[in-house]
């Protein structure tokens, strides 16, 4: 089943703002041996949550996606075969599942605590109008 191109960059903006199953980044200094760009600024070793390299390590420049990104790239792990690749896909989805009931859990939760409150509310008003009328 095709997809059109808004629905498809849609999920893959709501996938974005999700966020990864686990961190893609470690820290410049959590790695070693050190391997440095050709900034000779020790390099951010990420790893890919693409549909094509799930779960696969790469090294980057740390200043990729800036005017002064250098451009390096290399891979840390071989290719994995199509059954890793599939099986750690279905982890990732399931990972962004679980994140997608508790985003609603938590909208859900925000939302019943503005209904008591304007309950409340409302329930003071009948209250003090209860009130006047006793008064007439």
């Amino acid at each position: 089943m095709a997809e059109s191109t808004s629905s498809r960059s849609s999920w893959a903006a709501e996938r974005a703002a999700m966020g990864p199953p686990m961190p893609y980044r470690e820290g410049a200094l959590s790695y070693e041996p050190t391997v440095f760009c050709r900034c000779r600024l020790k390099s951010l070793r990420r790893i890919s949550w693409s549909d094509g390299n799930p779960g696969r390590r790469f090294f980057r420049c740390r200043r990729c996606r800036t005017p002064s990104d250098y451009g390096f790239f290399s891979w840390i792990d071989d290719e994995y075969p199509q059954f890793l690749k599939d099986l750690l896909l279905d982890l990732r989805n399931a990972v962004w599942s679980l994140k997608d009931i508790e985003w609603m859990q938590q909208a859900v939760s925000k939302e019943i605590e503005a209904l008591k409150e304007n309950n409340h509310q409302l329930e003071v008003e009948d209250l003090c109008k209860a009130e006047e009328l006793k008064a007439i």
